[in-house]
């Protein structure tokens, strides 16, 4: 399923440091009691902050407007516990690379460890792939991407969401119906209702064959015993009772 990004995009909150910036902040930290003990270590260490503001500020205000075009491409029919892949197709706006971290609005009965990722996009349109196992059937939707986008510094990420409404639904696994019903068309089997049936005792006459020791005298055809010169006995077929089981599968996804 194609779903294109022709919806406004909508800014969450406010952004937010990286991990990057707060290690940076972190060693700077360290360098705060010496600073506080020397004046000349202080001024060093206050144009160091200031520094790295001017530079996450520049970082934020590289990553506002309309940054990137997503499309999501993922199936309308999908089979239960089976492995489903789902593309998400990255179309940069600016001339300079972004760090993202992408997340999907799945539902908590598609099962998936590949989100959140985090990845680096180039200028140059770029597909992730992700997998997820749905583990209960029936029809769910998804409505966004989320995405938080920081510059190329990776300083400061900016918390935006992409509307891509998709419906999927899921289905019971039918292959194991489909092969048995392949197997039953194979050529080689034989077509048309049959009589399956066993020699024995019967009141349905079968063939007529010599007489072997062991038989019932009551079997002999005398008549053919007469005409062939040999003692022939009558074989019959023996009746047997078979039980047939229907099932019907009632639910809501066969109607």
């Amino acid at each position: 399923m194609h779903n294109p990004t022709g919806q406004s995009v909508r800014w969450h909150r406010f952004p937010f440091p990286s991990e990057r910036l707060l290690w940076i902040l972190l060693l700077l930290s360290v360098f705060f009691i010496p600073a506080v003990l020397n004046p000349r270590w202080l001024k060093t260490l206050e144009g160091v902050l200031t520094l790295v503001g001017i530079l996450a500020v520049g970082d934020w205000l590289l990553t506002l407007g309309h940054p990137i075009t997503i499309e999501r491409h993922l199936p309308e029919r999908v089979t239960l516990d089976h492995p489903v892949t789902v593309t998400l197709k990255f179309t940069p706006h600016r001339p300079y690379p972004l760090h993202i971290q992408i997340d999907d609005d799945l539902p908590g009965v598609f099962v998936t460890r590949d989100l959140p990722m985090k990845a680096r996009l180039n200028p140059n349109p770029k597909s992730f792939h992700y997998v997820f196992y749905p583990i209960r059937r029936g029809r769910f939707h998804l409505k966004a991407v989320y995405l938080w986008i920081g510059g190329p510094l990776g300083l400061v990420f900016r918390p935006l969401s992409y509307p891509l409404p998709a419906i999927t639904h899921v289905y019971p696994d039918f292959r194991e119906a489909i092969r048995l019903y392949l197997k039953w068309k194979h050529p080689n089997r034989r077509a048309g209702i049959r009589r399956e049936s066993a020699v024995g005792i019967g009141t349905e006459f079968h063939m007529l064959r010599l007489y072997q020791a062991g038989d019932d005298w009551r079997t002999i055809d005398w008549h053919a015993t007469a005409r062939l010169r040999h003692p022939h006995v009558r074989v019959y077929h023996r009746e047997l009772q078979k039980r047939l089981i229907v099932v019907l599968d009632s639910s809501r996804v066969m109607g």
